[in-house]
């Protein structure tokens, strides 16, 4: 039986907490000061990378890791899609801000990990009901792509115009298959730019 290390996973938890608080401070309005909340992203990656080779270092060596990584990222993460989800559609069914059929479709999305394409007025992300999704929306994608295409995903960091054009310059090869871009529209047009490059 493998180790178990729950000192790594109270740094997870610490860090998840971390980055949670610096998310509820700003939609809250509570003034916390956390400014280097944001680098509990990277650490809780970097942690989050090692315990998932760990646990998974049995499947990769027997050849059918990409089915035991799937499996159980869904039966541990969908519960917490689904809540979020919900969580999300009844926070937007309270004050009514939303047509009962937007609702059910976008509720519907979220619980299969469908983003939002398009601009809609509420969205702060293409999750609209759980924001946080985005991140095991693009999780999943690099997963299943990167079982046939040599795929280039940017790091969790990486969400600027300037480091996506280091990124690309410095890594995308001719091999490359696809490019997996996040970046969120903190200015109007920031996405177009990026698309322009």
């Amino acid at each position: 039986m493998k180790p178990h290390y729950p000192a790594l996973d109270g740094l997870r938890g610490i860090a998840a907490v971390a980055v949670a608080v610096y998310h509820l401070r700003t939609v809250l309005g509570v003034p916390l000061r956390l400014e280097s909340a944001p680098l509990a992203v990277d650490f809780f990656f970097m942690l989050s990378g090692f315990v998932l080779a760990h646990a998974y270092s049995d499947s990769f060596s027997a050849g059918n890791a990409f089915q035991h990584y799937l499996s159980r990222r869904v039966m541990r993460l969908y519960p917490l899609v689904i809540l979020g989800t919900l969580i999300g559609a009844l926070a937007h069914a309270a004050p009514c801000d939303l047509s009962t059929t937007t609702l059910i479709r976008l509720t519907a999305q979220g619980v299969v990990l469908v983003p939002e394409l398009g601009s809609h007025p509420d969205a702060a992300t293409f999750m609209v009901l759980d924001p946080p999704a985005w991140s095991l929306f693009f999780e999943m994608v690099a997963s299943v792509l990167k079982q046939k295409y040599q795929i280039l995903v940017t790091p969790e960091t990486v969400n600027t115009p300037i480091g996506i054009a280091r990124l690309i310059t410095d890594h995308l090869l001719p091999t490359t298959d696809y490019l997996i871009v996040e970046m969120g529209e903190f200015w109007h047009g920031d996405v177009k730019e990026l698309c322009e490059l």
